[in-house]
């Protein structure tokens, strides 16, 4: 890895939370939720900048006090029906507005705070020397994916893997899950994506399902907490 390459972490962070309101804001472990992807972005040894973007005042004076840099959102992409990819691009638009060219552009959702600086770290040496385009965290499906079923609109339901239902869990390959927890992109790659949330050529970062908690209620918050807590401990 080129040690003078620009790596910049973007955590995306707008004001109109409707689930759990100012959510980014809410502490969670001594403190705002945000404040632990920001954290966690800084202790990486491969991010060079750790930018927020957002709409909101109280965001972005939080953003600046834990270490982090802001760009400031526009309204139309704050709404509830913006997509992620605009949002990145305009990020990464304005830095290179401004004379700063990342070479990697990883997202850091700020719901999700038990990711590890480590884990970061080790998604972009996958992208770099696997030579991916992206790299997705997942994890593994705990459930037998040759039990799952599809119901259709009539109700009516069939394998989710047809050629083997009947077989025996070992004889099934596993399926994963798309956590959220991080996606890293060549930013080259990322600017070019015109829809989704990764590139064709892309890496699995497999990390614990226990790393994988999403806030979207409070008792998720609860939870979060509570873990974040003991880790601190």
């Amino acid at each position: 890895m080129d040690h003078n390459m620009n790596i910049v972490a973007i955590i995306p962070a707008r004001g109109g939370s409707k689930g759990i309101p100012r959510k980014n804001v809410r502490e969670v472990a001594g403190k705002p939720l945000i404040a632990h992807s920001i954290e966690q972005a800084l202790a990486s040894t491969k991010v060079t900048r750790v930018v927020v973007t957002t709409d909101d005042p109280e965001i972005k004076r939080v953003a600046l006090n834990y270490g982090a840099e802001v760009i400031d959102r526009p309204v139309e992409l704050a709404n509830d029906t913006a997509a992620m990819l605009p949002v990145l691009k305009h990020a990464v638009e304005m830095m290179q507005k401004n004379g700063f060219f990342p070479a990697v552009t990883i997202l850091l959702q700020p719901t999700n705070p038990l990711r590890e600086a480590s884990q970061i770290d080790t998604a972009v040496q996958l992208l770099l020397e696997q030579d991916y385009d992206s790299v997705t965290a997942v994890h593994r499906l705990d459930l037998n994916p040759s039990c799952m079923v599809k119901i259709n609109s009539t109700g009516k339901s069939s394998p989710y893997v047809p050629d083997k239902f009947y077989s025996r869990r070992q004889e099934v390959d596993p399926l994963y899950v798309i956590n959220g927890l991080l996606y890293v992109y060549k930013t080259e790659a990322l600017l070019k994506l015109e829809q989704g949330s990764w590139c064709e050529n892309n890496g699995a970062l497999i990390v614990h399902k226990m790393y994988s908690l999403d806030i979207d209620t409070e008792d998720d918050l609860e939870e979060a907490n509570q873990i974040l807590s003991e880790r601190g401990k």
